[in-house]
């Protein structure tokens, strides 16, 4: 099993994945290894995944840390955007049902991404 990082999160995504027009085995345990790396990621800073979501072939959700919530968002990560590929966004958001909260921030998907994460966060 691969390593549950944001840095291992990312290899996987450069390592590239086959397009499908549904879910890939390989897509679904990504998206398992990427849910564990976020949380560890968000533990870091104090502030808890609240939801996560898996689409096709992109990932979302929510955390917060006390009273305040934000949202992110990992791109299709099949979309040959080397430039945004390795790159998660995030924002503030007023509750967990706030999909078009604050403006976009980008951060790298390395560790240390939570302390940028945490500016959603105030």
């Amino acid at each position: 099993m691969a390593k549950k990082t944001l840095n291992n999160s990312n290899a996987i995504i450069q390592a590239g994945f086959t397009s499908s027009s549904g879910l890939t085995p390989e897509f679904k345990a990504f998206a398992t290894q990427f849910r564990a790396a976020i949380k560890a990621e968000l533990a870091t800073i104090g502030a808890e995944l609240v939801s996560f979501n898996r689409g096709h072939f992109d990932i979302s959700g929510f955390y917060k840390r006390d009273d305040n919530i934000a949202y992110f968002s990992l791109p299709d990560v099949r979309s040959g955007r080397p430039n945004k590929v390795n790159q998660l966004m995030f924002r503030t958001a007023k509750h967990t049902k706030d999909y078009s909260g604050g403006s976009n921030q980008w951060c790298e998907l390395t560790e240390g991404a939570g302390m940028q994460m945490a500016r959603a966060l105030g």
